[in-house]
């Protein structure tokens, strides 16, 4: 199996009744525990979702993703957190309070084949 197909794509929004414009991707391999994100505005930049374990439906938002001497990732420094919507399960609202920006995950992986300008 290659990289490629392991990989499941997700589309970021600014609103989640209009679905364009893009504001951004996020990936999840098949291995990992949290979701990549890439945000248009800041496209060198990086930043990592995880579901929190006490909290069913929180996530939260890492600007840091560090391996440790035994070879796992770590994530650190949260800069925001995410809410799975109660009424509409099928976007996560991702809260970056420091910007004052909230965007919209689409949960529903993005078709294959999809092409996208920044790739992980």
């Amino acid at each position: 199996m290659s990289f490629e197909s392991e990989r499941v794509t997700y589309e970021v929004v600014v609103s989640p009744t209009a679905p364009r414009p893009l504001a951004g991707v996020a990936f999840q391999n098949h291995n990992d525990g949290f979701y990549q994100l890439v945000i248009n505005m800041f496209p060198s930049c990086r930043y990592y979702i995880r579901k929190d374990t006490e909290v069913h439906d929180r996530f939260t938002i890492y600007s840091r993703k560090i391996v440790d001497q035994l070879g796992k990732d770590r994530l650190v420094n949260p800069i925001g957190h995410g809410i799975l919507n109660e009424d509409d399960k099928s976007y996560l609202t991702l809260y970056f309070p420091i910007l004052n920006l909230t965007l919209y995950m689409n949960l529903y992986p993005k078709k294959r084949g999809a092409q996208y300008a920044q790739s992980a």
